[in-house]
């Protein structure tokens, strides 16, 4: 008996605790679709198409905060948001039909998304970040990959959301929430842009130039 209460007693602080916490829903409308970009990046004539996954894990995003005063990105739309100050969240989504996103809660109500460092009635600035599932599974993994370069990652596609949710007001559980997507000034609809492979080509120089090193290196 005692353990059971005890165990009452602990999940009704934890619920109550969540009421100081800052949430806001992240979803999109079919008027705020992600897209894809057809062809490699910085290459013209490519079509922009829907992106139509068959599975839930095809696309991942993952949501990043900045103080409510951030009113843009700060980088291109493949670039790192970390380098231009903000901060990820530890929130992800993936897609659930062509184009649409459905953040992943782990909160009671199953749809708030609680923003560490943000507390309920606080406002802050949101951008989502988009790649294809072959990238990386998390944030961690794929964010190497981008600071290194996008051509040196394996063949998917990667995207920054160009247009910042300025200025969200966050909501203690159990909502209601305010959505990060959708009309201005929330983020929109944005582009997965082609993450290229080097070239056989690109394989064979490189071997051929290794090579030329080493015979130089004997003769010498």
């Amino acid at each position: 008996m005692k353990k059971i209460l005890t165990i009452a007693a602990l999940a009704s602080v934890a619920t109550l605790s969540s009421y100081g916490q800052g949430f806001v829903a992240w979803g999109n409308t079919t008027g705020t679709r992600v897209s894809v970009y057809s062809a490699n990046l910085g290459v013209a004539g490519g079509s922009n198409s829907l992106a139509a996954a068959s599975t839930s894990a095809s696309y991942i995003y993952a949501l990043f905060s900045a103080p409510s005063t951030t009113t843009t990105i700060g980088v291109g739309a493949t670039g790192d948001p970390t380098t231009a100050g903000w901060s990820f969240t530890g929130d992800y989504a993936t897609n659930t039909a062509a184009g649409r996103l459905l953040g992943v809660s782990s909160q009671p109500d199953g749809t708030g998304i609680q923003i560490p460092g943000y507390g309920a009635g606080t406002t802050a600035s949101f951008a989502v970040v988009g790649w294809s599932a072959s990238l990386g599974a998390t944030w961690a993994a794929v964010q190497p990959l981008v600071d290194a370069g996008l051509s040196s990652t394996p063949q998917g596609f990667y995207g920054v959301d160009q247009t910042v949710a300025t200025g969200v007001a966050l909501a203690a559980y159990p909502g209601p929430y305010v959505g990060v997507m959708g009309s201005a000034p929330a983020a929109g609809g944005f582009t997965l842009y082609a993450v290229p492979t080097p070239e056989p080509t690109t394989f064979a120089l490189a071997g051929l130039g290794a090579a030329a090193v080493v015979v130089f290196r004997r003769r010498k």
